[in-house]
């Protein structure tokens, strides 16, 4: 069976270009990037033409698919750009279109360990000007995987002191 992967916050597509490379468009593997700015997909699009792989444009917290249709999800650095609400609104919506025992996998700035940890992190949160990063600093995106219907949300890695990445799970009978 194909795999269909949805990327959250996809930038100028990056992670969704990547993934696709993977996928066989003939069992229908699809890799779908979604990001809330116009000129992200924009750039995006005219990076990678395949027919394994679309940029679409929509909000997290209100995605524009059917419940269960991703086998997949990823986000890499996107829960830094939103409000907890917004944060805790989009999990909800990933875990709605996530087909039962789909996986999600996140990587975001954490709460940091370690001197140069707390000053990566304080830092970009002071120079972009982001309390949205603070939230995150302070370990409150975490606490939301399961509240919003994921199993198992397990940090299996972490780099430079304030970078994880969880992998998580819906339940097969969800």
């Amino acid at each position: 069976m194909a795999s269909v992967i949805l990327d959250v916050g996809c930038a100028t597509g990056g992670l969704a270009s990547s993934m696709a490379t993977y996928l066989d468009v003939a069992s229908g593997g699809m890799a779908i990037g979604l990001d809330a700015a116009p000129e992200m997909v924009i750039v995006a699009r005219s990076k990678r033409a395949s027919a394994t792989c679309r940029f679409d444009i929509g909000v997290a917290e209100n995605l524009p698919y059917s419940d269960n249709c991703f086998d997949k999800a990823a986000s890499s650095f996107f829960f830094r750009h939103v409000d907890l609400a917004d944060k805790e609104r989009a999990l909800c919506d990933i875990h709605r279109v996530l087909r039962p025992g789909g996986v999600l996998v996140v990587a975001d700035v954490d709460v940091p360990s370690g001197w140069f940890g707390r000053l990566c992190a304080r830092s970009g949160e002071w120079l972009f000007q982001q309390p949205e990063i603070g939230e995150n600093i302070d370990g409150k995106l975490a606490p939301l995987f399961e509240p919003c219907g994921f199993i198992e949300p397990e940090r299996i890695y972490t780099d430079l002191g304030y970078i994880s990445t969880w992998l998580m799970h819906k339940l097969p009978s969800s």
